[in-house]
């Protein structure tokens, strides 16, 4: 983790997907106008890796404990930091964040999630908060419409799916697009308090 505040006045928290907190990430943050008001969390506790290609990022987030590792340490931070009212998650970071938000009574967070790809082991879970997913196109490890069509029946949920590959939203993945990325950083400034 980048960031372990504690009782912060910042009301937006920003998951980051398996590369951590990366160049690609920080820009994306400088990007939305959002930095100044954000907490940043990473899967990892160095604050700064570079990896060479997602295969060795996803490696290197299951060695040092996977979703569950990321969720518990997501968790812990949402407690102790009531100012926040708006969580971000990409990817991995969006899984958690789901799976958190289903088991935390505080109704006035509202997450927005970019590909949470993981989310297909939450099923069961039901966040009891608003809840923006947006998917890409198709998923490869998984059937994307049998996740969708389970989610459609949660009344909190919002999901959008676009034409766009997992990781449209980070410069370090094959599946960046400019595009996209352009597009989501206006919705995302949307988001300031």
């Amino acid at each position: 983790m980048i960031e372990t505040l504690s009782n912060t006045t910042k009301s937006i928290l920003f998951a980051s997907d398996i590369f951590g907190i990366s160049d690609a990430f920080l820009a994306l943050m400088e990007d939305t106008d959002l930095v100044n008001n954000s907490l940043k969390i990473s899967p990892y506790p160095q604050p700064h890796i570079n990896f060479k290609n997602e295969q060795q990022a996803y490696q290197y987030f299951q060695e040092h404990g996977g979703i569950d590792a990321y969720i518990l340490a997501l968790t812990d931070i949402l407690k102790d930091n009531v100012h926040i009212k708006h969580v971000v998650g990409f990817s991995a970071g969006g899984a958690a964040l789901y799976k958190i938000m289903s088991n935390l009574t505080n109704n006035n967070i509202s997450l927005t999630l970019f590909y949470p790809g993981q989310i297909r082991y939450f099923l069961d879970k039901h966040p009891n908060s608003p809840c923006h997913i947006i998917f890409p196109n198709s998923e490869s490890h998984f059937s994307l419409p049998d996740v969708v069509e389970v989610l459609e029946q949660q009344s909190h949920i919002k999901m959008e799916q676009n034409k766009y590959q997992h990781g449209f939203m980070n410069k370090d993945s094959r599946g960046f697009d400019l595009n996209a990325y352009n597009h989501y950083c206006r919705i995302l400034n949307n988001l300031k308090p």
